[in-house]
């Protein structure tokens, strides 16, 4: 049996799509909450398009050349590879932290006055998900 993240995507405009995200332990009780930012859905394409809902298998991943820290793999599928959770603030704009990954925080601002509203608090949000996360586990992306 695994543990199941839960991301609600609740808005997909054509600039960015924001989520909630519950972790939920074997009884089914959310034991982490937290949001994601990802790039907006353009026809599942890489590296300018969110992922498609569905379910993944995702792993705890330690730091590779590319994302210098511990972060989480997400298994490839639908025609897409190498898609992971880890920090980061922008989906939009000039500097974008996402090349069709899902970036996780605590909240949504407009941090750089651009319009668009970013990620907040993404690498603690980032330490408490693997603090409470298993080693291996299922992300269910649900529109």
């Amino acid at each position: 049996m695994y543990q199941v993240l839960k991301i609600n995507r609740i808005v997909s405009p054509e600039h960015e799509t924001r989520s909630n995200a519950f972790l939920y332990d074997y009884k089914n009780k959310i034991i982490f909450s937290f949001v994601t930012l990802e790039l907006p859905y353009r026809k599942n394409q890489s590296k300018i398009s969110c992922i498609k809902s569905g379910m993944y298998v995702a792993k705890v991943t330690q730091p590779t050349t590319k994302i210098p820290y511990i972060h989480i793999t997400l298994e490839d599928r639908f025609g897409r590879v190498g898609i992971c959770m880890h920090i980061g603030n922008y989906c939009e704009g000039e500097r974008l932290d996402s090349e069709g990954c899902i970036l996780v925080g605590l909240s949504f601002a407009d941090l750089n006055n651009d319009g668009f509203l970013d990620i907040t608090f993404s690498k603690s949000a980032m330490l408490m998900l693997l603090k409470n996360v298993e080693q291996i586990f299922l992300v269910e992306i649900l529109e």
